[in-house]
């Protein structure tokens, strides 16, 4: 057998020595803020290769969702050598066996290491890992980190975080917290520090983004993607996370003259192989007394990969747990059923009919209501990883999809027929067709009101 050095035929750029070398003296936890082209998944296998030989256990690289996984890491061809990225960083001498399907490679003293998205991880079996890399982090789910950092905790394994900035989401919040501890290594590169663009380079590339983009946003996701600013939404979000307003923490919640649950649902096979998820947010109304006006609280937000039957089960428990005065579930093929079985149990459901109007149409329909300032959630961490999710719609992984079509739901069924109006729609008139039809059920309005909680 031909002996094999590692890293295999690679070393570490200049910039990316202090990475490098933190990991080669043990570190166990690096944040790598890093611009778009400048090596941080290279770096990254070839760290892994490494670490597979020197402690034989499992390790995986997370990107957000199973099926980019394949294309971005799996079979990624370096353009320059022309060559399987894992092919460089794994040669096929130091392995036993390779599992196209899994996209999982076994070594000759044991140790695995397979492509896996976050978007599953509940569902991966086998060993713990002794090292994962989360690459694009911020579009990754945080749950992800929260499951798996006991475990490497607990195994002395390592974790880094790979990314450029999706806005000030939950990868600014742990990378502010990796650079305030001394364990760890916290990083940002920006594309004028490292040499992989020249100057002429990134003007081009400014312009081009401008140009595709407009002025405002084209120079925002330049500087997201080249200068690592955080300041921006994800690719331009439709709903900002600046439009949400919180409710002081010190400050009573208030008392809620309607409560609505509004569902996205997910449980048909295509449904699963979409990755997506059913999710739910519940909704009080009340007046703000301050902008005498109504407006929305945000109450409780929930999703989950389910079966039918379960998510029916849950439908019911949370109408009576909650004090749910009406359920919201979109009329398209997955939704149906649940709407007669909620209707069935004397449970008032409207049955929402989007009509041609796609998601992001929906969303922007949406906007006018957070833009006046007339959305609120309550200061919680649940409810700050819910606006994450919607902030990055549409192009987040998901439940970003799922939760913003909760929210927009939501949103356009209280605008168009309820209470809650945008300044500039007071002499509006009521849409009482709206807000009453498929309401033949015979299960009549529910006036309870509810105390909203959090």
């Amino acid at each position: 057998m031909s002996r094999i050095r590692l890293p295999n035929n690679w070393s570490p750029r200049q910039y990316q020595l202090p990475a490098w070398e933190y990991l080669e003296g043990g570190g166990k936890h690096a944040e790598l803020i890093w611009h778009r082209r400048s090596g941080k998944d290279d770096l990254c296998l070839h760290w892994a290769a490494v670490a597979a030989i020197q402690r034989p256990a499992t390790y995986w690289h997370m990107l957000p969702e199973a099926s980019q996984a394949r294309k971005a890491i799996w079979e990624a061809v370096n353009p320059h050598s022309g060559k399987r990225r894992i092919d460089e960083a794994f040669p096929h001498e130091i392995r036993s066996s390779t599992r196209e399907q899994e996209m999982l490679i076994r070594f000759v003293n044991g140790s695995t290491w397979q492509v896996v998205g976050s978007d599953n991880y509940d569902s991966l079996v086998g060993s713990p890992p002794a090292g994962v890399v989360f690459s694009e982090w911020a579009l990754a789910k945080p749950e992800a980190r929260a499951m798996l950092r006991p475990i490497l905790a607990e195994n002395g394994g390592w974790q880094i975080y790979i990314t450029t900035p999706r806005g000030p989401n939950h990868a600014k919040n742990s990378y502010d917290a990796a650079k305030s501890d001394p364990d760890c290594f916290a990083q940002t590169l920006m594309a004028t520090e490292t040499g992989v663009f020249t100057p002429e380079r990134l003007e081009k590339e400014r312009l081009a983004y401008i140009a595709d983009y407009g002025n405002d946003l084209g120079q925002a996701l330049f500087e997201q993607e080249y200068l690592c600013s955080f300041s921006g939404d994800a690719h331009g979000g439709v709903i900002k996370r600046q439009w949400w307003r919180m409710w002081p923490k010190d400050r009573p919640l208030p008392e809620c003259l309607h409560i609505v649950a509004s569902y996205d649902t997910a449980y048909t096979e295509r449904d699963h192989k979409d990755s997506a998820y059913s999710a739910r947010t519940t909704w009080g109304i009340f007046r703000d007394e301050t902008m005498d006006r109504h407006c929305m609280l945000l109450l409780d937000g929930w999703h989950e990969r389910i079966d039918y039957p379960g998510l029916r089960k849950l439908a019911r428990k949370h109408f009576r747990s909650a004090n749910v005065d009406r359920a919201l579930i979109e009329k398209k093929a997955s939704g149906q059923s649940l709407i007669q079985d909620l209707r069935r149990a004397k449970i008032p459901t409207y049955g929402y009919d989007p009509g041609k109007l796609d998601k992001v149409a929906r969303a922007n329909l949406a906007t006018p209501l957070f833009e006046a300032g007339q959305i609120y959630y309550p200061d919680r961490d649940w409810a700050r990883r819910i606006i994450d999710y919607v902030a990055q719609f549409p192009n987040g992984a998901p439940p970003s999809a799922d939760y913003t079509d909760t929210v927009t739901q939501a949103a356009l069924y209280l605008r168009r027929g309820w209470w809650i109006r945008p300044p500039d729609e007071d002499d509006a008139p009521v849409d009482k067709k709206q807000m009453h039809e498929d309401e033949d059920d015979d299960t009549g309005r529910n006036n309870r009101k509810g105390g909203a909680y959090g």
